[in-house]
C-alpha cells in the first residue's frame, strides 16, 4: 500500500501544470551603446583648439610645474560643433615631462568645456582627455584595455582624436572619458560620494618622495595620507581611513565599507591583461575610490595603456616573469604590502569568487577573439592618421607594436610590449594553471515560477546543478545592485524545492512587495571551486520587479527633460533636469505633501511644499540634487539619468499615483504626454511649463511670442535631415536668428 500511495503521489507530481520560466539577464553593457557619441570607437574625430594667447604654451608650461589647475581659454571646433570658449591645460606626469623634455610638441591636453560657459558641453559630456600614447606605439592599448574593464565593471569609454592646436596638426590622440563627477552620475545615478584619485602626488622628473597609494595603514591623522591620495570631493578623509583601517584591521567587516566583488573583479582584470602599471602587477596607482550612498567604497580604473606590460617590459628582469606572473601576487609575492589583494584574498569566499572571476575572463575574453577583433578594427579606423601624425614618436610601431614587441632606440632606451604576442604568452600561461583545472559545479536552466509576480505572490526560483556540495541564491533589491545577501538552495523537496534529488535546488524569494526590485544570482560551491550564473555576476544578474498598482489621480507627470544643455534655467541660471506636474482634472488640488522619486525602493526622496494646483496649472522641479544649496520648495534630491531610468509621482499615503518610465533621451529635447495630460510619452520639442499639443521650437521655450518661419543651412537653403552640412539656422518673426550644430 505504501508504494502505491508513493506511485500516485509521483503520478500526480508528474502531471501538474508546473509553469518555469527563464530569467532575464541584467545588460552591463546598455550604458555603454552610444553610436556617434563623443567616444564613438568606429571613427577618428576631428578637433581643432585654436587658443588666443599665443604664448599660451609658456603658460601652460609653468601651470604643470607650479600649479596644474591653471587654464587657457581656447576655441573648439569638433566636426562642426563650434564654442568660442573652452578651459585648456597640459596633463599627464611622465606623458607630459618626456616629450617637453626633447621639445615635441605632442603633448597631452586637457579640455574643460564648461568652466567659462557653465552648462557647456560636447555630446553630454563636460571633459575631454586627450592622451598621446607616449608608451604605446600601437596607440591601442588604452582603447583595447577599457573595452575589458567594461565587461565587468563600470571603466571609462575611448577613441580617437585627431588634433590641431591654432592651424597646425599636432596628431593622433587617445581620447578617454574623465572619472568625475559625471561618470559617477552616469554609472551610480548620483555624484556627491566621497571621491578619491588614488595616485602618489609627486611629479615626474621633479621628486618622487611620495609613498603609493596601497591602501595601507597609517593611524587616524589624515596628514598621512595626503601624500598618496588626492582627495576629490568636499569631505571624506575620515571614511577613506575607516575603509583602510577595517581593511588592515577588521578584514571581516570589509564589505560595510568596500564592494569587495567589484574590488575582485578589477584584480581578475588587472593580471588577465597584464595591466602591469597597476595595483597588483608593477606599480600601485591608476585607480579612482567613489563611496555610493550604501556606504560601500566603488573601484574604479584609470589610465591603461600599460595593458599587454607596456613599457615595463624589463622592470621585472626577463619579461618571462611577467608572461608567468601569479594570478593572485604577481611575479613577487613575498612582500605583503598590498593589502587590497593580501587581505581580501585571505579570505576562503573572496578568494573562491575571484577564481571565477578569472576563468569567466580567460574564457569569455582571452581564449576569444576579442581582443584581436578589437585591435584590427582600431588599426582599420586610425591607419590612416597614424601614418600622417607630424609627432609620433615611434614611426612605423602603430602597425608593428600589434603583434611583437617594439625596440625603442634599438632596444638600448627600452621595449614596449606587443599586444597580440604578451596575450598568447598571458593565455599560455593561465590557461595551463591550476585555477582553470579546477572542476567546479555546473550551474545550467536558472528559472522561476513567475516571470511577472504580484504582491505577495510566492516566487521560486530554481537551477539545475551538478558537482556541488551547497547551492547559494544571492539576492538584493538594493536599486544600486549592491549588497547581494546569501539564502540557502535546497533539493530537499521542501521550500519551494518539487522533487528531492533530482540535483534542482530551489529557493522562495523572501521579497514580496509592491514595487520590489529583486536581482540575484546562483552561486554553487564544491571543494574545488566556485561556479556563478551568470558568469559576469555581481556585475550583471536575474531580475524582476514585483508589480505594484497605480491609483488613478487627477495629478501626474506631464513631461520631463532629462538632457537640459541650453533649453530653460533655474532660477540659479542652471541648465538642470526638470519635471513637470499638471492637475488635468476640473478641481483644484493640494499637493503638499506628494511625492517624487527615480527610485521605486524610496517613494519619498522629494516631498512637495504645501502648493494647490489648479485646473489646467503646471508645476516645475528641478532634479538637480541641489535641495541643500538652493532650497527644497521645487528642488528634488536626485537628477535624472539620460540614459533611461523611472519616475515615480506617489500621493502622501505613498501610493503611486502616476510613473514615468524613459530611455536613452536626447540633449534638449523634452519626454511630453501626447495629447497633454493624458496621451503616452513621446519625445519632442520641449514645452517647458505649457501645453504638449503645442509643439515649440528650442527657442519658443524660452520667448513664446516668436515664430518660427524656417530652418536653413548657413547657404540659405530649406535644411534636410540627410544634409551634409553641420550648421541648422532656425529663423523667427522677430529677425532672430537661432544656430545649431550637428556632429556628424
Amino acid at each position: 500500500m505504501l508504494y502505491i500511495c508513493i506511485m500516485k503521489k509521483l503520478i500526480i507530481l508528474f502531471f501538474l501544470p508546473i509553469f518555469v520560466f527563464s530569467q532575464q539577464v541584467f545588460d552591463s553593457q546598455l550604458i555603454y551603446q552610444d553610436p556617434q557619441g563623443v567616444f564613438d570607437e568606429s571613427i577618428v574625430r576631428d578637433l581643432s583648439i585654436n587658443f588666443y594667447d599665443d604664448d599660451y604654451h609658456d603658460f601652460l608650461i609653468d601651470s604643470w610645474f607650479n600649479n596644474t589647475k591653471l587654464r587657457q581659454p581656447a576655441s573648439f571646433d569638433m566636426g562642426g560643433v563650434y564654442y568660442d570658449t573652452v578651459a585648456v591645460r597640459y596633463k599627464g606626469n611622465s606623458t607630459f615631462y618626456i616629450p617637453w623634455s626633447v621639445n615635441n610638441s605632442k603633448l597631452p591636453f586637457n579640455i574643460d568645456m564648461n568652466q567659462y560657459v557653465i552648462g557647456q558641453n560636447i555630446l553630454g559630456y563636460d571633459k575631454l582627455k586627450l592622451a598621446n600614447s607616449l608608451f604605446d606605439p600601437s596607440m591601442r592599448k588604452e582603447i583595447t584595455g577599457l573595452s575589458v574593464y567594461r565587461e565587468y565593471m563600470p571603466a571609462s569609454q575611448s577613441n580617437f582624436i585627431n588634433l590641431t592646436v591654432n592651424d597646425e596638426l599636432i596628431g593622433l590622440y587617445v581620447n578617454t572619458e574623465s572619472i568625475n563627477l559625471d561618470f559617477m552620475d552616469k554609472h551610480f545615478n548620483e555624484n556627491d560620494g566621497v571621491f578619491f584619485k588614488c595616485e602618489s602626488q609627486d611629479l615626474f622628473g621633479v621628486e618622487a618622495t611620495s609613498l603609493v597609494s596601497s591602501l595601507d595603514y597609517r593611524g587616524v591623522d589624515s596628514l598621512e595620507y595626503y601624500e598618496s591620495y588626492e582627495l576629490k570631493s568636499a569631505y571624506g578623509w575620515e571614511e577613506l581611513i575607516q575603509m583602510i583601517y577595517t581593511l588592515n584591521h577588521d578584514i571581516e567587516n570589509i564589505e560595510k565599507y568596500l564592494n569587495v566583488d567589484r574590488v575582485l573583479w578589477y584584480l581578475a582584470v588587472n593580471t588577465s591583461i597584464l595591466n602591469a602599471d597597476t595595483y597588483n602587477l608593477v606599480n600601485i596607482r591608476n585607480y579612482y575610490m567613489y563611496q555610493t550612498a550604501n556606504g560601500q567604497f566603488q573601484i574604479i580604473p584609470w589610465d591603461v595603456s600599460e595593458s599587454f606590460i607596456g613599457a615595463l617590459y624589463w622592470w621585472w628582469g626577463d619579461p618571462q616573469n611577467l608572461y608567468e606572473a601569479s594570478p593572485y601576487y604577481g611575479y613577487d609575492p613575498y612582500i605583503e604590502d598590498r593589502p587590497l589583494i593580501y587581505n581580501l584574498l585571505s579570505i576562503e569566499r573572496y578568494k573562491q569568487n575571484y577564481d571565477a572571476h578569472l576563468r569567466t575572463i580567460v574564457n569569455q575574453i582571452i581564449n576569444t577573439s576579442f581582443i584581436s577583433d578589437k585591435v584590427y578594427n582600431l588599426g582599420d579606423v586610425a591607419s590612416y592618421n597614424a601614418q600622417l601624425d607630424p609627432n609620433t614618436f615611434f614611426g612605423d610601431g602603430f602597425e608593428s607594436n600589434v603583434n611583437e614587441d617594439y625596440w625603442f632606440f634599438n632596444g638600448q632606451w627600452n621595449t614596449f610590449g606587443g599586444i597580440l604576442n604578451t596575450l598568447d604568452a598571458r593565455s599560455e600561461f593561465l590557461n595551463n594553471h591550476p585555477l582553470m583545472m579546477a572542476n567546479v559545479p555546473v550551474i545550467e536552466n536558472v528559472t522561476q515560477n513567475i516571470a511577472l509576480p504580484n504582491p505577495d505572490d510566492e516566487v521560486v526560483v530554481s537551477a539545475q546543478v551538478f558537482g556541488s556540495e551547497e547551492v547559494e541564491l544571492m539576492i538584493t533589491t538594493q536599486s544600486d545592485h549592491f549588497n547581494f545577501q546569501s539564502y540557502s538552495m535546497n533539493d530537499s523537496g521542501v521550500d519551494g524545492d518539487q522533487v528531492a534529488g533530482d540535483n534542482i535546488f530551489s529557493a522562495i524569494i523572501p521579497f514580496s512587495n509592491p514595487g520590489d526590485y529583486v536581482q540575484y544570482y546562483v552561486r554553487a560551491v564544491n571543494q574545488d571551486g566556485v561556479a556563478l550564473s551568470p558568469e559576469k555576476a555581481e556585475f550583471e544578474f536575474y531580475f524582476y520587479t514585483v508589480n505594484y498598482n497605480v491609483i488613478s489621480s487627477d495629478i501626474v507627470i506631464n513631461e520631463i527633460m532629462a538632457s537640459n544643455d541650453n533649453i530653460v534655467a533655474d532660477e540659479f541660471g542652471e541648465y538642470d533636469d526638470w519635471i513637470e506636474i499638471y492637475n488635468k482634472g476640473s478641481n483644484s488640488i493640494n499637493i503638499a505633501n506628494y511625492h517624487l522619486s527615480d527610485n521605486l525602493s524610496i517613494l519619498d526622496k522629494y516631498t512637495f511644499p504645501d502648493v494647490t494646483l489648479s485646473p489646467d496649472q503646471y508645476f516645475i522641479i528641478w532634479a538637480d540634487d541641489d535641495e541643500e544649496e538652493q532650497g527644497d520648495y521645487n528642488h528634488a534630491t536626485f537628477k535624472l539619468s539620460a540614459s533611461g531610468e523611472e519616475v515615480y509621482l506617489s500621493d502622501p499615503n505613498l501610493n503611486i499615483i502616476d510613473v514615468c518610465e524613459f530611455e536613452e533621451q536626447d540633449t534638449d529635447m523634452g519626454y511630453a504626454r501626447v495629447p497633454n495630460g493624458v496621451g503616452e510619452f513621446a519625445i519632442q520639442n520641449p514645452t517647458f511649463s505649457a501645453n504638449n499639443d503645442e509643439l515649440s521650437s528650442l527657442l519658443d521655450v524660452k520667448q513664446n511670442q516668436r515664430q518660427l518661419l524656417r530652418v536653413v543651412d548657413v547657404l540659405g537653403r530649406d535644411y534636410s535631415p540627410n544634409s551634409t552640412n553641420t550648421t541648422i539656422l532656425y529663423l523667427y518673426d522677430d529677425g532672430s536668428v537661432q544656430k545649431q550644430c550637428v556632429l556628424k
